[in-house]
């Protein structure tokens, strides 16, 4: 589930029997649908594809001024994984 703190307005969910790569990447696209190119934070609860995911959907197209091929992808700056558990973690996201 992903809400916005300022307003706690609900931005979207997925729901999984299993929680998976394909789950989280759902996910985190629908969050990225509904934002803008701002410093963002995302509080994950320590599974590992979180990190991946948010850096896979949270990317732009660089423009190619007229050359072919595949646009390179941009990262948007200022994007910020904190880790939200009860529990220690010994590895890192």
């Amino acid at each position: 589930m992903a809400i916005m703190v300022g307003s706690r307005l609900w931005l979207g969910g997925e729901i999984s029997p299993t929680r998976n790569k394909a789950l989280l990447r759902r996910l985190t696209d629908r969050v990225r649908s509904m934002s803008l190119c701002r410093p963002l934070v995302f509080a994950v609860d320590g599974l590992p594809g979180y990190a991946s995911s948010i850096r896979e959907s949270f990317r732009s197209p660089m423009p190619r001024d007229g050359q072919t091929g595949r646009c390179k992808l941009i990262s948007w700056p200022d994007i910020s994984i904190v880790l939200d558990s009860g529990e220690k973690s010994s590895e890192p996201l």
